[in-house]
C-alpha cells in the first residue's frame, strides 16, 4: 500500500501528524502502542530445562566418574595424589 493512501485511509497529516484530541481517540480506543510480553518463565522450570539437553548427562556422568576413581587414588592421609610430571630422559 502506497504511504500517501495510508496516510488518507488513517486521516493523518505527514506534515503536523495527530492532533491531541486524535491521540486521545485512539488511546481510548485502541489502547496504548505497546507490545505483549509473555509473563516471566519460573527458576525453577528454567533449571529443569537444562536438563533436556544430553550434553548435561554426559557432563553429570563425567563428574560422578571423576569423583568416584579420584577418591580411589587418594594417599593415606586423604589428599589426592598431584600429576607428576613425565620422566625426564637423562
Amino acid at each position: 500500500m502506497p504511504s500517501g493512501q495510508l496516510l488518507d485511509e488513517r486521516n493523518v497529516d505527514p506534515q503536523l501528524g495527530l492532533s491531541s484530541a486524535e491521540a486521545a481517540r485512539r488511546l481510548l480506543a485502541d489502547g496504548p502502542n505497546t507490545l505483549r510480553t509473555a509473563p516471566p518463565v519460573p527458576g525453577y522450570l528454567r533449571l529443569l530445562a537444562q536438563f533436556r539437553d544430553p550434553v548435561i548427562y554426559l557432563l553429570l556422568a563425567a563428574l560422578s566418574f571423576t569423583t568416584l576413581h579420584g577418591r580411589s587414588k587418594a594417599s593415606p592421609g586423604g589428599r589426592s595424589i598431584p600429576w607428576s610430571s613425565p620422566p625426564s630422559s637423562s
